[in-house]
């Protein structure tokens, strides 16, 4: 009687150690088996039974190798762990299969195969229960999506909160895998019933919320839908939350063995920060600087004052004649503009924003800096606007300090009028005539002549008065 026999069992192999055991006793998936000739040729395939075990009977001698199909979500131990042939699994986890064996005697030949529960993003929610919707919305599957025992979160802006730190207890011990620092937490039990309370260390500058308000009775997830979804997750990687509404959240916890994972049960903090910058930039024509910054919150934000130095840690002096009003508190985007004329152009300055709350506090920001040019050339620009009535504005470029006069003479050669005359430092300049003479007198309608010295430079250029 040339025939074998070929059995085994497909087991949950709970601990991933890849040898079963008689405690994992979990209910494994149904697995299609296919038993293949040393050729890799089809010989037969059946599924598994209810607890696991598939068998083929009267298999003539021969080589030949174990097929099982892998099932999504789910994935193999690692094979010959242990030493025992008979508890180990006997599966190349990259494969599904087995080495080629031989049957060559009228007797049972065991093949096992321990199978990994997937949990591809480490929130101890299997993949085969997540699967692959997006609960959140945010283009990552469910089963690629990492949502922990919940968020520290900035209330007004939804962003994730690093800097905390969470502390949980309860009748049982409590493993703290995430502790709040990175802006989440994730604790499990070792599953022993009772209540279990959370205790919170805001992040620096921030205070438990006063408009969002934590449950009164304690969670009880039991008989709930696996996973228990209680706010909203991150918005793929950014670092802020999909909402920054006000969700459900617990302090304490009534647990129960083989209760429901919890996930998003996130705290909302508010802070006393004044203002939060978004961007703040600067950019220069003319000798001329134009700053810009824009806040992402302002809490409190009575307004700001622009400082300016030549040196980015020291010397700065205040710009700004008048406070900038500020929003007061706001959580959406506020833009403010400032124009600084510095005096000397070929230098660097660095500008710092200073903005004070409602109580007088004062936070001073980082400083940024930009280059002021000089001009290359001496230049006499063509005024504007032409014709003009009653006021024109000159512009001219000094690319060295000197002695610089700046006249407007009439058709007749006669100079009417000395708008500088004066020691001037290189850069770009604008200055305006308003159509009158030395004495103060209006001068009449008519073609008029500007004419820019300096050093050995000497330019002239036509305007036309026209009332």
């Amino acid at each position: 009687n040339q025939l074998g026999h070929i059995t085994g069992q497909v087991w949950i192999d709970e601990n991933q150690n890849g040898i079963r055991e008689t405690v994992e006793n979990a209910t494994p998936p149904t697995y299609q088996v296919t038993l293949l000739d040393g050729g890799a040729g089809v010989v037969s395939s059946i599924m598994t039974s209810l607890s696991g075990v598939y068998e083929f009977s009267s298999v003539p001698f021969g080589n030949y190798s174990i097929q099982i199909t892998p099932i999504l979500y789910f994935g193999f131990s690692p094979k010959d762990q242990g030493g025992n042939d008979l508890l180990d699994s006997d599966i190349d986890p990259m494969t599904g299969q087995t080495d080629i064996f031989i049957v060559d005697a009228a007797q049972s030949y065991v093949f096992d195969a321990g199978i990994l529960v997937l949990d591809s993003d480490n929130d101890f929610i299997p993949d085969s229960t997540e699967v692959s919707d997006d609960r959140d919305d945010d283009d990552i599957v469910n089963y690629l999506d990492f949502d922990p025992t919940g968020y520290l979160y900035d209330e007004v802006t939804g962003q994730i909160l690093s800097g905390g730190s969470v502390l949980v207890t309860g009748p049982g011990v409590v493993t703290l895998i995430h502790d709040g620092s990175a802006g989440f937490y994730q604790f499990i039990t070792d599953g022993t019933p009772g209540l279990y309370t959370i205790q919170i260390t805001p992040p620096p500058n921030y205070f438990s919320s006063l408009s969002c308000t934590a449950e009164s009775q304690p969670l009880d997830p039991t008989g709930q839908t696996n996973p228990v979804v209680l706010g909203n997750g991150e918005d793929g990687n950014t670092g802020f939350l999909t909402s920054n509404a006000c969700t459900p959240f617990y302090y304490t916890y009534n647990y129960e063995p083989d209760d429901p994972t919890v996930i998003n049960n996130n705290f909302p903090f508010y802070s006393m920060v004044p203002v939060e910058l978004f961007s703040f930039t600067a950019s220069c024509s003319k000798g001329v600087v134009f700053l810009e910054w824009i806040t992402q919150s302002e809490s409190e934000n009575l307004g700001f004052f622009v400082y300016r130095s030549l040196q980015p840690n020291s010397g700065y002096e205040k710009i700004t004649p008048v406070m900038i009003r500020g929003a007061g508190s706001s959580a959406v985007n506020n833009k403010y503009t400032f124009t600084d004329k510095p005096e000397k152009t070929g230098c660097t300055y660095y500008y710092k924003l200073a903005d004070i709350s409602f109580n007088g506090e004062i936070k001073y920001h980082n400083p940024i800096a930009i280059e002021v040019k000089k001009p290359l050339e001496y230049r006499l620009e063509q005024n504007y606007p032409n014709p003009f009535n009653p006021v024109t504005t000159i512009s001219y470029s000094l690319k060295q300090a000197g002695f610089t006069r700046l006249l407007i003479y009439n058709m007749k050669g006669q100079m009417i009028r000395d708008l500088i005359s004066d020691v001037t430092d290189a850069g770009e300049y604008d200055v305006e005539w308003d159509g009158r003479d030395n004495n103060g007198h209006i001068v009449p309608s008519g073609t008029y002549l500007y004419r820019l010295q300096v050093h050995d430079f000497c330019q002239t250029r036509k305007m036309l008065l026209l009332k």
